[in-house]
């Protein structure tokens, strides 16, 4: 028997499939990162390139960058949401 959601569960499948492949990708890219410096050096000069080594072509409009760990913690701001973020109050 067919049922409906069996196209759903597919692209599901494929979906998960395809992101867990992208995750191996990178996994393997910071790896190198780690003893490849020329392979580094890439990675925050070239993101595009570096990805293409790998045969990933990134989105056109997607921007990509990799940074040294230059301190004890490199911590991520998460992407505003509307108008969320207001310059600080001076005081």
């Amino acid at each position: 028997m067919s049922s409906e959601n069996e196209p759903v569960a597919a692209t599901e499948v494929t979906e998960n499939a395809n992101l867990i492949a992208q995750q191996r990708t990178l996994h393997e890219m910071l790896a190198r990162s780690a003893v490849d410096k020329e392979f580094r050096q890439l990675l925050i000069a070239d993101p595009r390139g570096a990805f293409a080594s790998y045969g990933v072509e990134l989105p056109a409009g997607l921007k990509v960058c990799f940074v040294e760990n230059e301190h004890d913690a490199t911590i991520v701001l998460p992407d505003p949401i509307g108008d969320a973020v207001r310059p600080a109050a001076a005081g």
